[in-house]
């Protein structure tokens, strides 16, 4: 079963080999898009001071870290979706669903979810406009491509 819960400084570690696998895992199937691919999400120091700064969850299957998020509070009803991994092993079983109903049924307030991804970033996209968010736009000369969803 999906669980999420707020990361520790402690998590650091693991939540930065994560998503070392996940990028890698995307950079290898798509290609490294921009300036050779994200950046800081390799660094031990970058991730703790996501955790220490915003709001890092952690995904977790049983008691195992598999993922995770971070949400950047834009206005009082409004977040944005940060840095959403899942360990590339977990990948194909309906988990990323899973954790975006648990992060929105979490944050029942919440009327507008904003994110951004890279264009090459092709399953995820396919993921958020399964979820109900819309492309809304490009940036970057269509390097990235920002979506929102509009909760009732």
């Amino acid at each position: 079963m999906i669980k999420l819960q707020e990361a520790l400084i402690t998590d650091a570690k693991i939540i930065t080999e994560i998503k070392k696998e996940a990028y890698n895992d995307e950079t290898r199937r798509f290609g490294p898009g921009r300036d050779g691919g994200p950046t800081g999400y390799d660094s031990i120091e970058e991730n703790k001071r996501l955790i220490d700064e915003f709001d890092v969850y952690k995904i977790l299957l049983s008691k195992q870290i598999i993922g995770c998020f971070w949400l950047k509070k834009e206005g009082q009803y409004h977040y944005e979706l940060e840095d959403f991994c899942i360990h590339p092993k977990h990948h194909n079983k309906g988990y990323g669903k899973t954790v975006m109903i648990l992060m929105e049924e979490m944050l029942p307030y919440i009327k507008k979810w904003t994110l951004g991804r890279p264009h090459y970033s092709v399953r995820n996209q396919h993921l958020y406009e399964k979820m109900g968010y819309k492309k809304i736009g490009e940036v970057e000369d269509g390097f990235l491509f920002l979506y929102e969803k509009h909760c009732v």
